[in-house]
């Protein structure tokens, strides 16, 4: 029995679809396979949350697993999801032993020759370490990015050896733009590529020949909302050109909770058996059609409400069960989280517009830039956001300096307000909404006459923070889109 208001973070009503996303995984271990495994479900289903139990099972047997995301906003930004989960993979590279870093090196170079160039322009942070790399010859119109597409398939079946498969998570992918699209689609059909019209050399040309004895597994995860998706969505028309090849592809939907796993997951909260949890999950799940996420946001709701209230004298929770029914929720979720954000703080509301402007996820010296606070007083204004469930911290903050203790969305968190952030040389936290849904709100929030410019002064901020290496070619960089393009 506890007296916190906790949501579990374990899943309900998951089994199946966890079983089969470990089979696949299974499968392309140990073999040199590549297989695609759709996600399909409503928003606030629950997809990210049943891939991450993949993600724990592959952390655990120490597999490269990297992530990354395709934004509403950010569709006129070529690659920009598959760059995110690479730019994950160096990051992951960079916080190897030394020996290990040397390692990887010389397979880079290896793999890339003198076209290494290539992949660091869109991966600034590889530079440090294979280190700084000869010009390439540019190329123009459809060479240029039949060259960059084979360099970058090379890069990443760098990763792909027999031992140890690569896992990539490409979330949102219904947002994805066409440069991706056509490259997953390059990818997975085992498209061929004409190497003597991009002038390469005879030795890389060999390389080609070699690569299918040195492929590994990959197993590449993506998630769309199949509510907005149609026939004629440019993701369908793609993933019907890849089943017409040999490519192995499969699709799992996610579907919203029955109401026996939702009164297991109320019973849970309230620490109490599930029979009596069953008049409440009546009420919760008629308001909620069994969306996880709208549950787990009603439910606290009620909590902040205190229409559910810890009773110390029986050290057991209760719930009025007539405040309950008498609480209005919305069917639209983004309205709902509309009506919970209104009642945040004037300055932690501009904080999440701003930052609903840089990304799902932003870290806290950019969105102080953007601000134009200090990062103390930045953090402090978001912190209420951050005590609300509606964004999470991703990096830890040295010494513990912001008091968490555990992920905030559980509810495990200090009521201390914080008190200090580490100097200049530490690093700053990285926070993301709790869903992209939450984002939405916080977007919808800005008048339509200020979205615009409000969103350009973000990019422009964004575009001009230097990155490691001194490096100012950032996914967001005109320079890098118009190569791209």
């Amino acid at each position: 029995m506890s007296d916190r208001f906790l949501i579990p973070e374990k899943l309900y009503g998951r089994q199946h679809e966890v079983e089969t996303l470990l089979a696949a995984f299974a499968r392309v271990k140990g073999s040199r396979t590549t297989e695609m495994i759709l996600v399909a479900g409503v928003p606030g289903v629950g997809k990210t949350a049943v891939v991450n139990e993949v993600h724990k099972v592959i952390a655990q047997q120490h597999r490269y697993f990297i992530e990354g995301t395709f934004d509403r906003l950010k569709r006129d930004i070529p690659l920009s999801g598959l760059i995110q989960a690479l730019e994950d993979l160096i990051e992951q590279l960079l916080t190897e032993t030394d020996a290990e870093i040397q390692q990887w090196k010389a397979k880079i170079l290896s793999a890339l020759g003198e076209q290494a160039q290539i992949i660091i322009d869109v991966l600034p942070k590889l530079e440090l370490i294979i280190g700084k790399q000869p010009i390439v010859n540019e190329l123009s119109g459809i060479a240029a990015q039949h060259r960059f597409n084979f360099f970058l398939k090379k890069f990443i079946q760098i990763f792909t050896t027999k031992e140890h498969p690569l896992v990539i998570f490409l979330d949102n992918l219904h947002w994805a733009d066409a440069a991706s699209l056509n490259f997953i689609q390059f990818f997975m059909s085992g498209s061929d590529i004409n190497l003597k019209n991009l002038t390469l050399s005879y030795s890389l040309l060999e390389d080609k020949k070699r690569d299918d004895d040195t492929e590994g597994g990959l197993l590449i995860l993506g998630a769309y909302r199949n509510n907005e998706f149609s026939r004629t969505h440019p993701l369908s028309l793609t993933l019907n050109e890849i089943r017409k090849t040999k490519a192995r592809i499969h699709s799992i939907n996610i579907e919203t909770l029955n109401q026996a796993n939702s009164n297991s997951l109320i019973a849970d909260i309230l620490c109490c058996a599930e029979k009596v949890a069953i008049p409440l999950n009546q009420m919760v799940f008629a308001k909620t059609k069994g969306n996880p996420f709208l549950i787990h946001r009603f439910l606290k709701f009620l909590y902040y409400e205190e229409a559910i209230q810890f009773h110390v004298d029986t050290g057991h929770w209760q719930c009025d069960l007539t405040k309950v029914k008498a609480l209005a929720l919305t069917d639209d979720v983004v309205e709902f989280m509309i009506l919970q954000m209104e009642k945040l703080p004037t300055h932690t509301k501009k904080l999440l517009k701003l930052a609903a402007c840089i990304g799902n996820s932003f870290d806290l010296n950019t969105l102080s830039i953007v601000y134009q606070k200090s990062v103390v007083d930045t953090a402090g204004d978001l912190w209420t956001a951050l005590v609300e469930g509606l964004i999470l911290l991703e990096v830890d903050v040295v010494n513990d300096k912001l008091l968490l203790t555990q992920n905030p969305s559980s509810g495990i968190i200090s009521n201390q307000e914080p008190k200090q952030l580490p100097n200049a040389n530490s690093k700053l936290p990285q926070y993301k909404f709790v869903h992209d849904r939450v984002r939405q709100a916080a977007y919808s929030l800005i008048p339509e006459a200020k979205k615009q410019s409000i969103l350009g002064k973000a990019t422009k901020f964004m575009i001009e923070i230097p990155m490691v290496s001194q490096k100012n070619l950032t996914p967001t960089s005109p320079k890098l889109v118009e190569k791209l393009r």
